[in-house]
């Protein structure tokens, strides 16, 4: 059966989060977790360490938010429990805090989950750290998923961060996520062409930052 996982940020950029979250909640079989700009938009997290633009979003965001969007959120973990995997928006180490950029910092997370797999998101960037399951540790691999291509994850534990659908890091504009097959062992990363334009224009007039319109172009 399909399912889908969200692995939070469901708002805190754009200017529609009523919508998103809306959207999000409509989606079959769904596993939800929170974001730090979930949390940040309804005060469930500081703001002293967000940019000064994320921090304006965040309390812009707070401001828009309906009683029932406000409630969903508030009701989100950052952290969550899928069939083979634990999904956590940062690491498993640090649930809101940490990016998991490289194989140094997967390293140390390895440890800190007991399934074969734990989906990430916080960088929104596209990357999959895979470990052997020898004792002890054993062989590492860094991938740069590149779409359209499946990527086997059979008998090693991985750590996978599927990219972003709003606000993709890695130089690519359109929008990023992964399918996971569970019954071949393989994800494979997707990518969507939107609206930027549209979307832009809605951010400016809303009065957000500029650069979280501007950023959509280049997808950093």
């Amino acid at each position: 059966m399909d399912a889908t996982w969200c692995l939070g940020d469901i708002v805190g950029y754009g200017a529609r989060p009523n919508e998103c979250i809306e959207l999000i909640r409509s989606q079959p079989s769904l596993t939800c977790i929170a974001g730090n700009h979930d949390w940040g938009s309804i005060g469930k997290t500081e703001l002293d360490t967000f940019n000064a633009d994320a921090r304006r979003a965040c309390e812009w965001t707070d401001e828009q938010l309906s009683d029932e969007s406000r409630d969903f959120l508030d009701s989100l973990e950052p952290t969550g429990i899928a069939p083979g995997a634990v999904l956590t928006h940062g690491s498993p180490r640090s649930p809101l805090g940490e990016y998991v950029f490289n194989m140094s910092i997967a390293r140390s997370n390895f440890t800190y989950f007991a399934s074969p797999l734990c989906f990430v998101a916080h960088s929104h960037v596209p990357l999959v750290f895979t470990q052997s399951d020898a004792e002890g540790g054993g062989e590492e691999e860094t991938t740069m998923p590149q779409p359209n291509l499946p990527i086997t994850i059979a008998n090693r534990k991985a750590i996978v961060n599927p990219g972003s659908a709003g606000q993709p890091r890695d130089g690519e504009p359109r929008s990023a996520y992964m399918i996971l097959e569970p019954e071949s062992d393989r994800i494979m990363l997707k990518r969507t062409a939107y609206d930027i334009g549209r979307t832009q224009r809605e951010i400016t007039e809303a009065g957000l930052p500029e650069a979280l319109a501007t950023r959509l172009s280049y997808g950093w």
